[in-house]
């Protein structure tokens, strides 16, 4: 692992161990300098700002998920795999959570809404309608929300209730378009009369 990678997995564990006491909005990034044993010149080499510790974070979640989903995963599994990391990480995604424009809450609708139509354009290669872009932005929006208020809530559900829960206010049409010719998955059942 690279010296730069190594340094925000520190800062972020870190700040894991933070937020079991003080919510993100509450510290500081000179605390988390000094919990970390870093400068802030070392900090803001690596992040912007303390809310960019956790959109780090959740983008590397979404290689491993969101932006599966259409090209090796169904909605569904890489939902369960993202539900599954976040409850892994409960402690810093329910104390991260914030009204702050760069939360990770709010980044994560924007970077899902992003990578939802980058995996329709560039991989499923789709000229996306208006139709198609707003169930993208619906579905990325709905998910982002709806996931913020089962973390915050203690995540009753376990990962795979939730994506089951979520699939089911999926837009048809963009699950459809998105899980087309998916490699390896079941065919699908024939629809009763």
């Amino acid at each position: 692992m690279e010296e730069s990678s190594m340094i925000k997995w520190h800062i972020f564990h870190t700040l894991g161990e933070l937020l079991k006491t003080t919510p993100l909005d509450n510290l500081s990034v000179k605390e988390i300098c000094k919990a970390s044993n870093i400068s802030r010149q070392t900090f803001y080499r690596h992040f912007p700002d303390k809310y960019s510790i956790i959109n780090w974070h959740f983008t590397l979640l979404s290689e491993d998920t969101l932006k599966q989903v259409g090209r090796t995963l169904t909605w569904y599994q890489a939902h369960v795999k993202l539900f599954t990391y976040f409850y892994n990480e409960q402690t810093v995604y329910i104390h991260a959570y914030s009204q702050d424009y760069n939360a990770w809450n709010r980044y994560a609708y924007r970077h899902s809404s992003k990578i939802y139509i980058e995996t329709l354009t560039e991989y499923k290669k789709v000229t996306p309608t208006k139709e198609l872009l707003i169930q993208a932005d619906a579905a990325a929006l709905v998910c982002s929300i709806l996931s913020s208020k089962w973390i915050f809530g203690g995540m009753k559900e376990s990962p795979e209730e939730f994506a089951t829960l979520l699939e089911g206010v999926l837009p048809q049409k963009l699950k459809s378009v998105l899980e087309k010719d998916l490699p390896n998955q079941p065919a699908p059942k024939d629809e009763p009369n």
